[in-house]
C-alpha cells in the first residue's frame, strides 16, 4: 500500500494504522514523490491519496497510476466532504473515497474492501 498526504500527520497516522494491521506501506509527500515509489517498487496494489497537494493532485495521480497500472485501487481522501464531482471520479478512476475526519474502523473496513476488489481485478 502507498498513502500519499502533503500533511505529514495525516501521512503518517495512516501509515501507522495499516503497519498496526500488518500492511506493508509505503508513504509519500507528495504526487511526485508517490510515482516515483509507485514505478520503483512495482506491486503496490492499493493507494490511498490525498486530494489537494501541491504540484500533482490526487485527481492527476489516480489517472497517471491507472495508466501505469489499472488494476491498482485507489482510494481518495478529502476533507472536502462528498462535494466531489463523480464524473471526475469516474474519469480519473478513483475507486473508493473516504472524508477527514475519519475513525479507525472506517479505515480498517474501507482497506479490507479495496484488497478484496483488488484480488478480484487480479481473477479476471
Amino acid at each position: 500500500m502507498l498513502v500519499v498526504d502533503d500533511e505529514s500527520a495525516a501521512r503518517d497516522l495512516l501509515y501507522d494504522m495499516l503497519i498496526m494491521e500488518n500492511h506493508e506501506v509505503f508513504k509519500a509527500a507528495d504526487g511526485k514523490e508517490a510515482l516515483e515509489i509507485f514505478k520503483r517498487e512495482g506491486d503496490i496494489k492499493v493507494i490511498l491519496t490525498d486530494l489537494g497537494m501541491p504540484g500533482i493532485s490526487g485527481w492527476e495521480l489516480s489517472e497517471q497510476i491507472k495508466k501505469i497500472d489499472p488494476k491498482t485501487v485507489v482510494v481518495m481522501i478529502t476533507g472536502w466532504g462528498f462535494q466531489i464531482d463523480s464524473e471526475r471520479v469516474a474519469k480519473c478512476g478513483i475507486d473508493r473515497a473516504i472524508v477527514k475526519p475519519f475513525q479507525v474502523e472506517q479505515v480498517f473496513n474501507l482497506v479490507a474492501d479495496c484488497v478484496k476488489i483488488r484480488r478480484q481485478r487480479e481473477n479476471e
